[in-house]
């Protein structure tokens, strides 16, 4: 029996009626090369028009390049889908920028006393930073802020010398410059997917054990804030338009190391409306 995912009164999502389904040559990929990690997004229908978005109902639209459906209001759901965006968007920043090499360092920042204040954790931070590129004035860096459920702030930081040299920072200096409260640090060495690991520390990704642990943390998130910042001098990985066909040129001979896809259907009459493919492949899995 085919399972279905009811967005909205208009449309429905189903994995099941896709499954065992590949794209087609002329589908449209959008391709992310992140050093030897290549995404891509595959939409097998074109998008019509130029904003890419359908109107359901008042409150909703679906993102006709993802399948997804958002709300025009702000709400809990919308600020979910919002953060799942902004995970994919870290994840290729940090596979960009960082390779793990012995010129990056993964710093965590806590206090010495429950911090509650995301503005607050922001401002230490910057001062933390301030002290830090002093010092070391060849150093970039990715943060990203932290809640635990109870609202308790902490920092995760992947430092890196843009030179490509070495990097070593005593983590007593260190904790001078955080002044906050401790430190931990250590290296990612020897690792094909920086992001995945680096990532699998803060986020939930068992949602069998911390599914709802995720949804606790949202509001938390104030629309205003970001789940994380970044120095000048971190690279933003390019995305490619073009064919299936081309972006399978990129990983020849390869086999990917993620997949799925999922079909939008009109809850109407059943019409197919789009199949959208996720694949990710590991030049170094070879």
């Amino acid at each position: 029996m085919t399972q279905r995912t009811n967005h909205s009164k208009n449309i429905y999502i189903s994995r099941e009626e896709v499954n065992g389904r590949i794209p087609l040559d002329d589908s449209v990929s959008t391709t992310c090369v992140t050093n030897h990690i290549v995404e891509m997004t595959v939409m097998e229908k074109p998008i019509r028009g130029k904003c890419g978005m359908k109107r359901l109902y008042k409150d909703h639209y679906v993102n006709l390049r993802t399948g997804e459906v958002c709300e025009f209001r702000h709400s809990v759901k919308n600020q979910r889908k919002n953060m799942n965006k902004a995970y994919t968007t870290l994840r290729r920043l940090i596979n960009y920028n960082f390779t793990g090499n012995e010129s990056e360092l993964h710093v965590t920042l806590t206090y010495g006393e429950d911090m509650q204040s995301r503005e607050n954790v922001s401002a230490d931070f910057k001062a933390f930073w301030k002290r830090l590129k002093y010092a070391y004035p060849t150093c970039e860096y990715i943060v990203i802020y932290e809640p635990t459920e109870k609202g308790v702030w902490h920092v995760h930081v992947l430092i890196k010398d843009r030179r490509g040299k070495r990097l070593f920072i005593p983590k007593g200096r260190l904790s001078y410059m955080w002044r906050k409260g401790y430190v931990c640090v250590n290296r990612i060495l020897d690792n094909d997917n920086i992001a995945a690991y680096f990532m699998g520390l803060f986020s939930d990704r068992n949602k069998e054990k911390s599914g709802s642990k995720k949804v606790e943390r949202i509001p938390y998130y104030a629309n205003n804030y970001r789940l994380y910042s970044r120095s000048k001098g971190i690279k933003t990985p390019p995305l490619y338009k073009e064919t299936y066909k081309q972006a399978l040129e990129r990983v020849k001979g390869l086999e990917p190391c993620f997949e799925n896809a999922y079909g939008i259907y009109d809850s109407g009459d059943g019409t197919e409306l789009n199949v959208i493919y996720h694949k990710q492949y590991n030049k170094r899995r070879k």
